[in-house]
């Protein structure tokens, strides 16, 4: 045996002599016991190796029909004929053809096609629970207080041809959403499950992450995640809408963090995805395909995430400049290998905002981790700064304010265009950008995100982002989200 004793992994090698058929038969035998041991221990069947024939037919043991089901229909979508390396990954439920018949199921059993069986739901009881606040002229929310409740509306909408949006913080719906039934998660705000020793926490949808942060900091833990947030993003709007923030370049977008997770279909099925372990390569990642999806997809109704330690200290070097010395500072502090998590240059319009004063632009560095770790990084930064010729600097200990002032600003201006190019390109872009401009940009990454203070359709996009929208897309081949932060 050899174990991975960070992670849980394991390498189980049974030795046999193949040419005995009752050897090979135990063996098979020893290996579904060995898999039915982990399952039951809330593991996996395979961790690292893939699934291809000789656990196939294991793959029962973590997933449903339903689950491998929705597997299926994805293969079905990229491959309608079945020639692609058939027969492997996913047992054959119904034998040869099996991604044809889920393919064809699926079209047949489509809620919203024209010859859908009426449903026999009595709908009314679902339509009695709290309604949550939305916004004038917006359907009313509801809101189930599970999974199972939220599969039963999507069913009765389906059979009514009713279109349905999913909303956590309700921050993302505008007046002008084309939703008969709008299901908000706010009721699913339960944090189920966090095993610290394990790094992995369970939480429904609804719960905010400033709440589960909080929960996860009595042992030291956390979700490093950095969508745009004033404290009602919630978990499942996050990991819906994929959005990260600053600090995604360090810590990683939330695509990176889910491990697992319960979804609610468009028939009003119930999947699970992924697991409860890091390493997992049990079927499909379909956690990759549910997060960013927008819940054109599904409706995620719970959450395994992997954590973090806290860091014991994190602290933030800002500099102020002219945009060219602050952009080329933030790649010299990048390629010095000083691995901040954030390098953040916004404009003076942006530092007054979040509560920094001048009338030059800014950058924000930080660095997280252990104490002398982050001492050495911040003491670096700072002669790196120095010869970078920027004009003035400070370190600024309890940033954690600084950072949420960050995060909150999509959602205090109306964000009207937000994208991202090779870092290489910033330095240009940024040259055409107007000096009384809201914006922000992750010089490691090159995001780059304005905003217009203007209620939603009253003006058409601002000088600047249209600017922007021309250089990035002079076909028009693509529409910038407007207020694209997460729901």
């Amino acid at each position: 045996n050899v174990f991975h004793a960070g992670d849980g992994n394991l390498h189980p090698l049974i030795c046999f002599d193949s040419r005995f058929e009752d050897e090979v038969r135990r063996v098979k035998e020893a290996g579904r016991e060995l898999m039915e041991v982990c399952v039951a221990a809330g593991g996996t069947i395979t961790g690292e190796h893939g699934v291809g024939l000789d656990k196939r037919e294991l793959l029962p043991l973590v997933f449903t029909e339903a689950d491998m089901n929705a597997m299926l229909s994805v293969r079905a979508a990229f491959d309608p004929l079945g020639l692609c390396n058939p027969g492997k990954i996913i047992p054959m439920l119904r034998g040869c053809g099996e991604a044809r018949a889920v393919a064809v199921d699926v079209v047949s059993t489509d809620p919203l096609s024209t010859d859908a069986p009426s449903s026999n739901l009595d709908f009314a009881p679902l339509a009695t629970a709290p309604q949550s606040p939305v916004p004038t002229g917006l359907a009313p929310a509801l809101s189930p207080e599970s999974t199972e409740a939220l599969a039963e509306i999507i069913k009765h909408a389906g059979a009514e041809r009713w279109t349905v949006t999913a909303a956590g913080g309700m921050t993302l719906l505008g007046s002008d959403l084309p939703a008969k039934v709008i299901v908000n998660t706010n009721r699913l705000d339960r944090i189920i499950e966090h095993e610290p020793a394990d790094l992995i926490a369970v939480a429904q949808a609804g719960v905010t992450l400033t709440a589960f942060n909080k929960a996860l900091a009595e042992n030291g833990q956390w979700l490093p995640l950095d969508p745009p947030n004033d404290g009602r993003a919630t978990l499942g709007g996050i990991v819906a809408t994929g959005l990260g923030g600053a600090q995604q370049f360090g810590y990683g977008r939330p695509r990176g963090s889910v491990i697992g997770m319960t979804v609610v279909l468009a028939d009003g099925s119930v999947i699970k995805a992924g697991g409860r372990v890091v390493k997992n390569v049990a079927g499909y990642d379909l956690c990759k395909l549910f997060t960013g999806s927008y819940g054109t997809l599904g409706i995620i109704t719970e959450l395994i995430f992997k954590l973090r330690p806290r860091p014991a200290r994190e602290a933030t070097v800002i500099a102020t400049g002219s945009i060219a010395n602050l952009l080329n500072a933030g790649h010299i502090l990048i390629n010095a290998r000083l691995f901040p998590v954030a390098v953040e240059l916004v404009s003076s319009v942006f530092s007054n905002r979040i509560g920094l004063k001048g009338d030059e632009a800014t950058l924000l560095v930080r660095f997280a981790g252990n104490e002398k770790g982050v001492a050495y990084q911040v003491e670096q930064a700072l002669v790196h700064l120095k010869n970078a010729a920027v004009k003035t600097t400070e370190v600024v200990n309890e940033d954690s304010a600084l950072w949420q002032s960050v995060a909150a600003i999509p959602l205090k201006e109306r964000t009207s265009y937000a994208t991202r190019v090779l870092p290489s390109q910033l330095g240009t872009l940024i040259s055409t950008f107007d000096r009384g401009a809201l914006w922000q940009v992750g010089v490691g990454d090159g995001r780059i995100r304005t905003a217009n203070p203007v209620e939603r359709n009253t003006e058409p996009m601002n000088p600047l982002s249209q600017r922007i929208k021309q250089q990035l897309d002079p076909f028009n081949l693509f529409r910038g989200h407007d207020h694209d932060h997460a729901a």
